[in-house]
């Protein structure tokens, strides 16, 4: 005999789901097997869209067991891989021989098993662990971010998954990024057909190669080896359309690393298998953050990727100035609608004032007669026009922002420390929190 909750239409236990915690939630479904049912649909099953997996070896089994069994876990839209930092030498030993077999089967499962067939969005992060010790090599997120994207990758292009929507490489990380030159490797080799056909919007954060020892003096003053760097990373990202033919958003964050970049250059060749080639990249959206770049180089990529809309953020220009990008930027027939442009940077660092009104509340700043420091505009805008500037003497804001430089300092480097010193890792912060009973 049915009781009466069984009687309910699955209409209305979908209304008593939703104002239930996930355990009660659990606890429902235990009732019977009419009620797991008719529980487990609508926005049940939205609980399960999002997940967080840790590169180890315990989570990952886990996770290929639960894609195996669960109709519900393979609901997974969105996927977080996390590189667990501060497990300690014996620990954190790279295991590319049990962590990419046992991520590549996942993904595989949920290629087979869930409805779409796909990941709508792939993101790929570091963390500490709670067992980590109270200071830590700096370098070592370098290190495990490395070897997060390294296996990811692997496993993805050996599970052939597709990322339908997002691929965000660390984009929400501060304090640490992806080097540029694994990113260069990864995009040059063969990648399967269907992986990233359909992405729209990429993400990442990027900065130069580490020196490979604390004794490497290869440091280039001047930003010339960011800027190199820059420059590089800017012009794969302009062949990325060979394995990413719909992408219409690029959010690139470029983090300095100061003394401890790397002279060296990634050199790459276009690659020989062009099976895969398509036409160049015409972005909807466009966003470049604390990029180090020459007029030269960033004028190439914005004329390249011809954004409908254009951000640019703390962008220091180490050669040239940016009167080419602003005529660009300005033309009747440029296909940028709306454009960004805030705490801009040239000659040696020295802050790019916009000629327009500014009204302050804060007359006496001598910063106010020079114009501001941001610029936002649309295509519709009565004032377009030409853009002109001004320079600042130096990067020192009013008095009222004395934290802004630490601000900056945080989210685009350099960083007061090198890349061996030992640092508190919890001053590197994330997005995303872990922590582990048995590590």
């Amino acid at each position: 005999m049915r009781t009466s909750l069984e009687a309910l239409p699955t209409e209305l236990i979908e209304m008593i789901v939703k104002f239930l915690p996930f355990r009660d939630i659990a606890c429902l479904r235990l009732t019977s097997r009419n009620i797991e049912g008719k529980a487990s649909e609508g926005s049940f099953t939205t609980l399960f869209h999002h997940k967080k997996v840790t590169l180890h070896a315990r989570r990952l089994d886990d996770l290929v067991r639960m894609t195996h069994q669960s109709h519900l876990v393979c609901r997974l839209r969105h996927l977080t891989v996390i590189g667990p930092v501060g497990l300690g030498k014996a620990r954190s030993k790279y295991r590319a021989d049990e962590h990419v077999p046992l991520l590549a089967e996942a993904f595989r499962n949920l290629k087979t098993n869930s409805p779409a067939g796909h990941l709508v969005s792939l993101s790929l992060r570091a963390a500490v662990v709670s067992s980590c010790p109270d200071a830590i090599k700096w370098s070592e997120f370098w290190t495990v971010v490395r070897r997060t994207f390294k296996v990811t990758m692997a496993a993805l292009n050996e599970a052939n998954l597709c990322v339908a929507d997002h691929l965000d490489l660390f984009g929400g990380a501060t304090g640490y990024s992806l080097e540029f030159d694994a990113f260069v490797i990864f995009t040059l080799r063969k990648v399967p057909v269907g992986m990233f056909m359909h992405l729209k919007r990429l993400t990442l954060s990027l900065s130069s190669p580490l020196v490979a020892t604390s004794e490497d003096n290869s440091y280039v003053p001047d930003n010339q080896s960011q800027s190199l760097h820059t420059g590089a990373a800017l012009r794969i990202i302009l062949n990325v359309s060979r394995i990413m033919p719909e992408l219409e958003r690029v959010n690139l964050h470029w983090y300095d690393v100061g003394e401890d970049a790397s002279s060296s250059v990634v050199h790459y060749a276009t690659p020989s298998d062009t099976t895969g080639f398509s036409a160049p990249l015409h972005l909807k959206k466009c966003s470049l953050a604390g990029v180090v770049v020459s007029e030269d180089d960033l004028l190439q990529f914005i004329t390249s990727v011809r954004p409908a809309r254009l951000k640019m953020k703390n962008v220091r220009l180490v050669s040239g100035t940016y009167n080419s990008l602003f005529k660009y930027l300005t033309l009747p027939d440029t296909p940028t609608t709306s454009y960004n442009l805030g705490n801009i940077f040239e000659d040696c660092g020295k802050p790019v004032h916009f000629n327009i009104p500014k009204k302050s509340k804060y007359p006496q700043e001598s910063l106010a007669s020079r114009g501001p420091l941001t610029l936002s505009r649309h295509i519709s805008d009565p004032r377009q026009g030409d853009i002109t500037y001004q320079l600042g003497a130096g990067t020192r804001p009013p008095q009222r922002y004395n934290d802004w430089p630490n601000r900056v300092m945080e989210e685009f480097g350099p960083p007061a420390f090198k890349c061996f010193d030992l640092v508190d890792p919890l001053s590197i912060r994330n997005d995303v929190e872990i922590g582990y009973r048995y590590m």
